[in-house]
């Protein structure tokens, strides 16, 4: 009974128009939060995460993303290529893309004449990206049971009509683009940042059955303040207090992710956000309360993040989200760099100076 009623959902799944997973914790996969994250921390960095939904629900939804990128500073550009996989169904429906970004990153600093004086000579930082990424769906008819197959009196199993069914899509072709604007706040090395994602522009055709059902346009709109509350950089370790949140969109499903997160030495970054159906403050569409850990080393961090059911369906009955990261980060590997010496470009995508930086290994992972 279970794999017909799964059956059911996946037909619904498979012809119907999909809509997109989101990742609670964005410090470990900004690529999938916007393209114009590409390259921005400058040096070569590998990251992964894998969600696991409803852990406690059958037919348990598993959804990872993995990239890799690095940045030319000289030339003000940034590369990504980056791999994504969901599974849903025990491994009845699957969705497999494989993509590349390319991203610019234009540093400036507000003119003597801006109508605002406390911004005058502050740096800022625009980026754009676009992102190509193919890919198709399969799914694995065989595991599927359906009443057509069943005998009334001996129970046996008989070929029935899904067999004859198609059981992945043909090539799929997606392409995806944004823009980030990052901004000092202050001389102490707060800043903001402020984004718009936007994916499936082209609105390609993901089904298995033949329809022409194409998939939404997802908006992300992110808005993020990092406020740095300690000491003026000398050799202390900086201390950054995040606010902030994003708003997805795609058809008629809404999503608001809205919270803070705090740095606790050098090492370790804590995360409490909340996500709510639509766009307002806590409230009875509360989908959950999601508490993100990250523990970085010179190179390797890693990240975990859990939460917490507070919908209809209940944290007894769903057991909640998990979500794991790890990033490995190659420091002063990047591209277009001459020799030993560091030049004025190689730092001019950072808000930051790279040489406070290394007091602090979980500022690479503020938005």
């Amino acid at each position: 009974m279970r794999k017909v009623l799964v059956y059911l959902i996946l037909l619904v799944a498979v012809s119907a128009k999909a809509q997109d997973p989101v990742f609670s914790m964005f410090y470990m996969n900004k690529l999938y939060l916007n393209p114009a994250y590409a390259g921005m921390n400058r040096d070569l960095q590998l990251s992964a995460i894998s969600r696991f939904q409803w852990t406690g629900v059958p037919s348990v939804t598993r959804t990872s993303f993995a990239a890799v990128d690095i940045a030319c500073p000289k030339n003000r550009l940034g590369f990504a290529l980056n791999f994504f996989d969901d599974v849903a169904g025990e491994g009845i429906l699957r969705t497999t893309y494989g993509g590349f970004t390319l991203a610019t990153h234009l540093p400036a600093r507000f003119g003597r004449n801006f109508p605002n004086r406390a911004m005058r000579g502050r740096k800022y930082i625009i980026s754009f990206g676009l992102k190509y990424q193919a890919g198709n769906k399969t799914i694995d008819w065989s595991k599927l049971v359906t009443s057509d197959q069943l005998d009334a009196v001996a129970g046996r199993i008989y070929p029935g009509a899904i067999n004859g069914l198609r059981a992945t899509s043909g090539i799929i072709h997606d392409m995806s683009a944004g823009f980030v604007f990052r901004g000092e706040l202050n001389r102490k090395g707060s800043f903001f940042s402020a984004g718009l994602g936007m994916s499936h522009l082209n609105r390609p055709i993901e089904s298995i059955l033949g329809t022409q059902a194409r998939i939404p346009i997802r908006y992300t709109a992110h808005l993020y303040t990092n406020f740095r509350i300690s000491k003026k950089f000398r050799n202390t370790i900086p201390i950054f207090l995040t606010l902030g949140g994003m708003h997805n969109a795609q058809q008629t499903l809404q999503s608001t992710t809205f919270g803070a997160s705090f740095t606790m030495g050098a090492n370790i970054l804590v995360g409490v956000w909340f996500r709510n159906e639509r766009f307002a403050l806590l409230n009875r569409n509360t989908d959950a309360v999601l508490l993100n850990l990250i523990y970085s080393t010179k190179n390797l961090s890693i990240g975990y993040s859990y939460d917490i059911t507070t919908s209809t369906l209940g944290l007894t009955k769903s057991n909640g989200t998990h979500e794991i990261g790890i990033s490995y980060r190659f420091a002063n590997t990047y591209l277009c760099k001459k020799g030993k010496r560091v030049t004025r470009s190689d730092k001019a995508c950072f808000l930051i100076e790279p040489k406070y930086m290394k007091n602090s290994e979980v500022v690479n992972f503020l938005p």
